[in-house]
């Protein structure tokens, strides 16, 4: 075994026993005696990420990013990990960065323009992003994800008949995951605030596949949130009563829901009836929340007591 192939073991066994500091100065001494071998630099980046180190682990990324832009076939590992960390930490205009870069060094290569007009889409140049999520219809008629994202994009502009036509082609292409792709589109126009846009597309999946309950739920989340609760509470049972065995969860995420609508008297309701399907400590702590913000303190220390004393 070469010393490069037993420092790296060593190393390993360091991140598995959790030795993170020691672990990063063995790789810090690999990229030095071997700095061609882009696994170690790779390595140290997830070292840093794992010790809450992030801009240090970004930083090893870009520069395997750098070499994955010199490259004949773009491989697209570094970049990959800065796309995810980019968007699950709203880094939009870094996102734009890498991406325009990466379109750049290979021009007309499909998934990267996909995450270059969603980097568009978030930093709000809406027209650049359907312009981009067109060419990706044009390269590829039968692409799901482009048309999907078009809608979203479309639905940003106000253009929601093109939006909603743009979510049909996707239901077209693959009609069984229609009421997913209505379920996608109602959460899109319930993040942007369009309740009643948000109801009419959850129906649409309801009437598509009426045997499954997450579509209800969704559906009473959107009326209770519009002021419609006793309609909520209702689609919430149609959704009970499709799978009993998870009636207490359901229970449950009515009562957070009525809650966080300040509806607390119905709330207290829907925790009860979940109580009843299972004696859940968590479900006696949120019950224990809502009877505080009612002023209820007795009722309130009562249900505390009951988890304290256990199932």
């Amino acid at each position: 075994m070469s010393e490069g192939e037993w420092l790296r073991s060593y190393a390993e066994g360091l991140l598995r026993a959790g030795r993170l500091e020691e672990a990063e100065a063995v790789y810090l001494r690999l990229i030095e005696a071997y700095p061609e071998n882009d696994s170690y630099l790779m390595a140290l980046a997830w070292v840093y990420h794992d010790s809450g180190r992030l801009e240090e682990a970004i930083a090893c990324w870009e520069k395997l990013f750098e070499k994955e832009l010199k490259r004949k076939i773009f491989t697209g590992f570094a970049f990959d990990e800065l796309v995810r960390i980019y968007k699950s930490r709203e880094m939009y205009d870094r996102l734009l960065e890498i991406c325009e870069r990466a379109c750049d060094a290979f021009p007309g290569e499909y998934s990267l323009l996909g995450d270059l007009a969603y980097a568009c889409h978030k930093t709000g140049w809406l027209e650049r992003a359907v312009s981009i999520y067109r060419q990706m219809i044009d390269m590829d008629p039968e692409g799901i994800e482009a048309y999907l994202g078009l809608g979203n994009t479309l639905i940003a502009l106000a253009d929601y008949a093109g939006a909603e036509e743009a979510y049909g082609e996707a239901s077209r292409i693959d009609p069984e995951e229609t009421a997913t792709f209505f379920s996608r589109l109602s959460d899109e126009y319930r993040r942007c605030g369009l309740s009643e846009k948000a109801e009419y597309a959850i129906r649409k999946s309801v009437a598509f596949d009426e045997s499954e309950p997450a579509y209800l739920l969704m559906l009473g989340d959107i009326l209770i949130e519009g002021g419609r609760w006793q309609e909520g509470w209702d689609a919430y049972e149609k959704a009970v009563s499709l799978r009993m065995e998870a009636a207490g969860s359901y229970y449950f995420r009515l009562g957070n829901t009525l809650a966080q609508t300040n509806l607390p008297e119905q709330a207290v309701q829907a925790y009860k009836k979940a109580l009843e399907q299972e004696q859940n400590p968590f479900y006696y702590l949120h019950l224990a929340r809502v009877y505080v913000a009612m002023g209820e303190m007795d009722l309130a220390q009562e249900a505390v007591e009951k988890v304290k004393k256990g199932p």
